[in-house]
């Protein structure tokens, strides 16, 4: 592709860089990396242009790093090994905190692509497992986060207890990018960070939203990062600290300037196409942290909700009498539509719940655009004679004359009570997000609408492990899917109304 850069519209970069992610893909599927699209994409991201990088974000990593990331394949891992190193390099050139970083890193100068694509490999090879007098040494351990709050729980959820139960006496670090962890890793022996001081005195933020965050801005992260982790671990031995990194995009390769005998990679890449031997995010967790520690005990995530967001679901429950209704708690909202099913079908789904003698407690988007659907579901109910109820959790319980009864109940919550809420239903019912993975870990029954994913492989590498009675229905976008999606979940209920009984 023969392209001026210079010489682009914004609109014109987007077409190009879709055109050059297309073609890159096409090529991988065919055993081939074509170098020269990723190049002409770091020219594109990395414009001066801020307006024409903004158009280039959704190619990139909506498509490019997504299909790489989410197959969990071998092939496709390495393929994003070798091209990250094209980005970091075009990045550097646009930002001094980016060379700062670059030059802690000691990358060589006569071929820093090769040594950026064999520091991820090396730092991504097995520790060696831990001996007891090993882990008496440690002071510190650094918790990277995935920066989502459902991969928080699948990954953090798993590790975080073992980290609480092995290490008696050490300071357990969470990067709280996303601010889940104050609300479901409320523990006193876990430290929440979502911004730090730098050597300036200057406040420096460490929160990532993936919806307002330009790439160049992506880069830099990980630099803000190294500069935190460096700042904790000043006074300590190489032997006082582990940074415990569960596949996540803060460290980007993982090309970050610390030791890589202290970055403790958990690798979620298949080395095969083996498909019936894929393990959750979850499982592999476990198994990594048992190995490391000569342990037995990691099992299923777990959460770590307040006092006080308890004390809230628990008045919610007793006041509208929740404890004496089949309660079932559905979350139609996701940040991916592609995850979603029509507003025909949530009003169908609705309907056979309150068929079945379940009461919905409908969680509602606080975005107006998410909650679209959610909106015309209600709106489809009332005037089908059902009554429905909107619960403000922001105002006291007890300005209201009576218990309303009503048939079905919305609601909007932060993650605390949500979790809480979830912890007290009978059953917890919806797409693929934060709420399957919040219902595992405190051991509530689910169903779980999966579609949109692009291999089998990521459907079982996010499928939460639970204690409890959960069912996966997979929903594969072709023909009358909704009919049959729907047929398959009326089974499911009807399993787990059957296993109540």
């Amino acid at each position: 592709m023969d392209i001026k850069i210079g010489e682009l519209s914004p609109d014109l970069a987007e077409k190009y860089a879709y055109q050059a992610v297309n073609e890159f893909i096409g090529a991988m599927k065919e055993g081939n990396i074509l170098f020269d699209r990723i190049e002409l994409l770091s020219g594109l991201a990395f414009h001066k242009n801020k307006e024409i990088s903004d158009k280039v974000l959704e190619p990139m990593f909506g498509v490019l790093i997504n299909e790489l990331k989410k197959s969990f394949k071998k092939r496709e891992g390495d393929a994003y090994l070798k091209i990250f190193p094209y980005f970091i390099l075009a990045a550097k050139n646009q930002s001094e905190i980016i060379k700062n970083w670059f030059e802690k890193m000691e990358i060589s100068e006569s071929n820093p692509l090769e040594d950026l694509y064999k520091k991820s490999l090396e730092l991504r090879k097995p520790k060696k497992q831990l001996t007891q007098d090993e882990i008496k040494k440690i002071k510190k351990l650094i918790v990277l986060s995935r920066s989502t709050i459902g991969a928080e729980i699948l990954a953090s959820g798993v590790l975080l207890p073992q980290l609480i139960e092995q290490f008696k006496t050490a300071e357990i670090i969470f990067i709280d990018s996303c601010g889940a962890g104050a609300q479901v890793f409320n523990h006193p022996r876990i430290r929440l960070v979502d911004k730090f001081v730098n050597e300036k005195g200057e406040e420096i933020s460490l929160r990532w939203n993936r919806k307002n965050i330009s790439i160049l801005e992506r880069f830099e992260y990980t630099a803000t990062l190294s500069e935190f982790i460096s700042l904790e671990i000043d006074n300590l031995g190489q032997e006082e600290y582990i940074i415990l990194d569960a596949d996540t995009r803060l460290s980007q390769t993982g090309a970050m300037p610390i030791s890589k005998e202290n970055h403790y990679f958990i690798d979620t890449v298949m080395e095969d196409d083996d498909s019936e031997r894929v393990e959750s995010i979850a499982a592999v967790c476990g198994k990594h942290i048992n190995r490391l520690l000569n342990t037995q005990n990691a099992g299923y995530p777990r959460v770590y909700l307040s006092e006080r967001d308890k004390k809230i679901a628990q008045e919610i429950w007793d006041f509208f009498g929740f404890d004496k209704k089949n309660m079932a708690l559905v979350s139609f909202t996701s940040g991916i539509e592609s995850k979603t099913l029509s507003p025909s079908f949530e009003k169908k789904f609705i309907s056979k719940l309150i068929e079945l003698g379940f009461t919905p407690l409908i969680e509602r988007s606080p975005d107006p655009q998410e909650d679209k659907k959610n909106v015309e579901v209600v709106n489809y109910l009332r005037k089908n004679g059902k009554e429905v109820l909107e619960i403000d959790l922001s105002k006291p319980l007890d300005i209201l004359d009576k218990k309303i009864e009503a048939e079905v109940y919305t609601f909007q919550s932060k993650i605390g009570p949500l979790a809480a809420l979830i912890e007290k239903s009978n059953l917890v019912v919806g797409y693929d997000s934060k709420n399957q993975h919040i219902a595992a870990a405190v051991s509530t029954p689910f169903i779980t609408l999966f579609t949109g994913h692009i291999n089998n492989i990521f459907l079982k590498r996010w499928t939460p492990i639970s204690k409890n009675f959960f069912r996966i229905v997979e929903v594969e976008k072709k023909g009358d899917y909704e009919t049959e999606a729907l047929k398959n979940t009326e089974a499911c209920l009807k399993e787990f109304l059957s296993k109540r009984s």
